[in-house]
């Protein structure tokens, strides 16, 4: 598990419990703030583990798709209930990427610019790469295509603006938990507050131009699935998938996270002309926050890349470990919870299970 930042508050958070028999891995990327990648942290996957008791210990993807619409439904009253004394909140959201390992099938939902990429091999030993569920990155074509049959009056849905494909101009991704105001009319039209020239979204549209609809997938885990890599939207603006999934497949495991972390920087670095030694001096964004889209800040880390979050998980008989090599925590057996930006081991909601269901016999994880 590894992250770096480069706002002043870190708006991307991300969080790893082992139960003894199963696993959860989420990653909240936040957007204009860390308030919805907040809540989602402390909420969503309680809230997961409630629905699922309700379920008799099962899971399904109804159940993932189930507790995506709660926690927005959750996060926009939050919103609207404060919007006389926080009226910025309704310019807060955040992606949501989360997967669930139970009885050995792996389920996985996706909401906004978050990926899920597995590594396998194949009977020759050679590696394939597969993202477990589409993103909803406005730079991707489907999502282009997506957006201009929800919009067909609009010419203007999808505009390369600040250096990116963005929706309406204005936001990355098409798809999130809150940002409320691009989503209800009332918060764009209320005079409590005023929006940013830079996120100004059309006072007179129709419909949402964002949803939190979430991709949801599922599948059985097999012997030949080795690795996941999880990342927030930052790391795949500086890396492909098959790059990410090359740095696991060729490296040791002991610090893969951060391996792969370090990789991304040296590219945004190298994209700037500069060595990393330069960027890593460079500080982050601060004093006043100024809320709007995620742009460059000339003089700022968020000039060169964004907040990045990334967790690998491995899936093996025979796992190889140094123990003596830090920070790698081995949880064999336990029910804990992990979370970014934190040295502590936190009590996982695992532990309110009467009968926590075997996730898969070869699970071992790598943080």
């Amino acid at each position: 598990m590894a992250a770096v930042k480069a706002n002043d508050v870190m708006e991307d958070h991300s969080q790893l419990d082992v139960g003894k028999k199963a696993l959860f891995v989420g990653i909240y990327d936040g957007q204009n703030g860390a308030e919805a990648s907040n809540f989602l942290i402390n909420n969503l996957f309680e809230n997961l583990m409630r629905i699922i008791q309700e379920n008799n210990n099962n899971v399904s993807e109804n159940i993932l798709r189930q507790v995506v619409a709660e926690m927005e439904e959750l996060f926009m009253t939050d919103v609207e209930e404060g919007n006389q004394q926080r009226p910025e909140l309704a310019l807060v959201g955040s992606s949501c990427l989360f997967c669930m390992v139970w009885r050995g099938r792996l389920y996985i939902a996706n909401v906004g610019g978050s990926r899920a990429v597995m590594g396998s091999l194949d009977p020759f030993d050679r590696l394939n790469v597969r993202q477990l569920v589409e993103d909803h990155n406005a730079r991707n074509r489907h999502i282009k295509k997506e957006l201009k049959k929800l919009h067909p009056n609009n010419p203007t849905i999808v505009t390369y603006n600040f250096d990116a494909w963005r929706v309406g101009g204005i936001s990355e991704v098409s798809r999130c938990i809150g940002n409320a105001y691009l989503k209800r009319a009332p918060f764009t039209l209320t005079s409590s507050f005023r929006v940013p020239q830079l996120e100004l979204a059309p006072s007179d549209f129709t419909r949402p131009l964002l949803s939190a609809e979430p991709a949801i997938s599922s599948r059985v885990l097999n012997d030949v699935d080795k690795f996941i890599i999880f990342g927030s939207g930052g790391l795949w603006k500086l890396l492909s998938n098959w790059q990410a999934a090359e740095i696991v497949h060729t490296n040791q495991r002991d610090g893969i996270a951060k391996r792969i972390l370090m990789t991304a920087l040296q590219i945004a670095a190298r994209r700037n002309n500069m060595s990393y030694s330069e960027l890593s001096k460079i500080h982050t964004r601060h004093g006043v926050v100024i809320r709007g889209p995620s742009v460059s800040v000339k003089g700022t880390r968020r000039a060169y890349h964004d907040d990045i979050s990334v967790i690998v998980v491995f899936f093996d008989k025979n796992p190889e470990l140094n123990p003596t090599v830090m920070p790698v925590v081995t949880s064999v057996p336990g029910i804990d919870s992990f979370r970014g930006f934190d040295d502590a081991i936190h009590p996982s909601p695992f532990r309110y299970l009467d009968d926590v269901s075997e996730a898969h016999q070869y699970l071992e994880t790598i943080v």
